[in-house]
């Protein structure tokens, strides 16, 4: 990212040139024409393509973070501006300075995993400990390796009591997960929030930074709609809805657009550093443990 960064200035500076030169050139005043001799700077060329403003160069620098293996999970953390505010203003009173910038790490995806410290050093491997011939990434310990899932849903019900005390305060009675018997069968969403005849249908996500977190929210919507229709002679408004965050903070559009009347800016952000810093505690326990595949035990019980 820092090559990125530095890479960035090298088309900045010249398109200020050309855009000093393109102002020098629109003056009507002789002396102005004399000294430019009306030779126009040419405009910065980025792969090929002329850039004349910072939008340009942004849009093409964001391309290349968003295609290299730090970045990809980056793609939709532009869609929800909002949610990041933490990270510019640091306003939460509780996000002390160590966790802001583990914080951080996490977000970009710096943690040094076994792929990272193999690109340093052949003694590092790049498979994981505990899963067979799976690569060795920050993803794969947050998300799916089975000694880390304690500490997931840990995760899971931190964002869960969250939106459940968001839901409380403003007067609705909130259930956790409520077991509903449906057309499909025993369905048992994670918050189901009523105040008089209206009722949120709400199901808790945390997903991988490589799947769009608005796809989430409609399998998310689609697996619970039977609930709604269970509902329906019970209550007159109801609303299903999916509070869906991927692993690097980045909240769905959708969930957003649901939520935006019940939780505010600052919330979100909340939400957005809890997720953080729940995943670097996934990443400590997990170094923390001693736990095993049965594959690794039996290679040291030879």
């Amino acid at each position: 990212m820092a090559g990125l960064i530095y890479n960035l200035f090298l088309y900045l500076v010249p398109l200020l040139r050309y855009g000093q030169n393109c102002k020098l050139l629109g003056y009507d005043d002789p002396l102005t024409h004399i000294i430019t001799g009306n030779v126009t700077t040419p405009a910065p060329v980025i792969a090929g393509t002329p850039v004349t403003s910072k939008g340009d160069v942004r849009e093409h620098f964001g391309k290349l973070l968003h295609s290299s293996v730090d970045g990809k999970g980056l793609l939709y953390h532009p869609t929800c501006p909002k949610v990041h505010q933490w990270v510019r203003t640091a306003h939460h009173k509780w996000l002390t300075g160590r966790d802001f910038i583990r914080a951080v790490h996490l977000r970009h995806n710096l943690l040094p995993s076994g792929m990272m410290l193999s690109c340093l050093s052949s003694a590092h491997s790049k498979s994981c400990p505990v899963c067979v011939n799976v690569p060795y990434t920050v993803a794969h310990i947050l998300q799916q390796c089975p000694r880390s899932h304690g500490a997931r849903i840990k995760r899971h019900n931190a964002i869960c009591k969250y939106v459940s005390e968001t839901m409380a305060k403003l007067g609705f009675k909130v259930e956790w997960e409520p077991m509903l018997r449906t057309k499909e069968g025993l369905l048992k969403p994670d918050l189901l929030a009523s105040i008089e005849e209206c009722v949120f249908i709400i199901d808790i996500a945390i997903c991988s930074d490589g799947v769009d977190p608005d796809k989430v929210y409609m399998n998310k919507i689609a697996k619970y709609e039977p609930v709604a229709d269970t509902l329906v002679d019970t209550y007159s408004d109801i609303k299903l809805s999916a509070f869906v965050v991927n692993w690097r903070g980045s909240i769905a559009k959708r969930t957003l657009k649901d939520f935006e009347p019940l939780v505010t800016s600052k919330g979100f952000s909340t939400v957005s550093v809890r997720t953080l810093q729940y995943g670097n505690y996934i990443w400590d326990m997990w170094n923390r443990s001693t736990v095993v595949s049965f594959a690794e035990a039996e290679v040291y019980n030879r």
